[in-house]
């Protein structure tokens, strides 16, 4: 398998990186010392399922904060609106990954925005070792 889970969070972080330039990003919480307007990006979970023979179906659903330097109600949905086309697609480990099941909601001035991201992966299948020839020695009693 080649996808780590810092792949996603990476292509999640750059995604955000690229179409919000001068804004704060952060992987985790959010702290009140980091300058707003922020991102603090936190992965929620990460499930990973075997399907069949190599293939497996991970899903890494993230809650990505935004805290705006003065927010207002329609200046954070304006973000999230954003955020909808900008997570659509990401890029991890050189390949693209959808983004599904997203949603907003705003608590306390602070835009959350939840997404998922799930894909399958083959296994890599290593080449047995074949079991070489034993010399044994045998003494008669």
């Amino acid at each position: 398998m080649s996808i780590a889970v810092n792949d996603v969070l990476d292509g999640v972080m750059d995604a955000l990186a690229s179409q919000y330039p001068g804004v704060t990003l952060v992987a985790g919480d959010a702290g009140e010392e980091h300058p707003r307007p922020l991102f603090a990006v936190r992965l929620v979970s990460v499930k990973h399922n075997r399907e069949m023979g190599r293939r497996y179906r991970f899903s890494h659903e993230f809650n990505i904060q935004y805290a705006a330097a003065v927010p207002t109600y329609r200046g954070l949905h304006d973000v999230a609106d954003q955020l909808y086309s900008t997570l659509q697609h990401i890029t991890a480990d050189g390949g693209l990954i959808r983004g599904s099941g997203m949603r907003h909601e705003i608590i306390d001035g602070i835009l959350h925005f939840f997404i998922q991201f799930n894909f399958h992966v083959l296994s890599v299948v290593t080449p047995e070792t074949k079991m070489q020839a034993a010399e044994r020695e045998v003494r008669p009693k």
